[in-house]
């Protein structure tokens, strides 16, 4: 979990917090990968409360695997940055490069984070000295390479950078 996302409940509980709390589930509408909508409508009647299932295991292992899968994607990302002879920038001016970060991605060879918004150019990515610059300074940059972990957006983003850099060689 991270301070972005600091709770997990399972869809499971959303169910039944719903429930027990007088809410009729009308629809759910799941929303790319990461993402469920609830439209619901409170109801007016006594309802017998449902128990909660124990999903400690199974979640437990969720997050166990969660944590083996990203050690192992950034010990890939320090090796091919540690190969790299050029210039290395990192996307995503949030909790997508500071996950890799914490995950121990070695920033020494990291020229600065790459991200769209705006609001963020010319600052520094917090808990680190990494300093955000917008996506158009690797356009015909020769020799560039970029750690790009964006979940549901990679393929956006992948399209925009070699849109920019039809050369960068992109770690993924």
């Amino acid at each position: 979990m991270s301070f972005e996302h600091n709770i997990f409940i399972a869809e499971p509980y959303i169910d039944i917090i719903l429930h027990n709390n007088n809410f009729e589930i009308i629809d759910k509408e799941y929303y790319l990968d990461h993402s469920i909508i609830y439209i619901t409508k409170y109801i007016e009647k006594n309802i017998i409360p449902k128990p909660f299932p124990n999903l400690y295991n199974e979640y437990k292992q969720m997050a166990t695997n969660f944590r083996d899968y990203h050690v192992k994607i950034v010990e890939d990302f320090n090796k091919k940055i540690s190969d790299f002879d050029g210039t290395v920038f990192l996307f995503g001016g949030h909790i997508f490069s500071q996950s890799l970060i914490k995950f121990g991605l070695n920033v020494d060879k990291i020229k600065c984070i790459l991200d769209n918004d705006k609001q963020k150019i010319n600052q520094r990515l917090y808990g680190t000295k990494l300093v955000v610059k917008n996506p158009s300074i690797i356009k015909n940059k020769k020799n560039v390479a970029v750690v790009l972990k964006a979940a549901s957006y990679q393929n956006e983003i992948k399209q925009q950078l070699y849109e920019l850099n039809k050369d960068i060689i992109i770690f993924e």
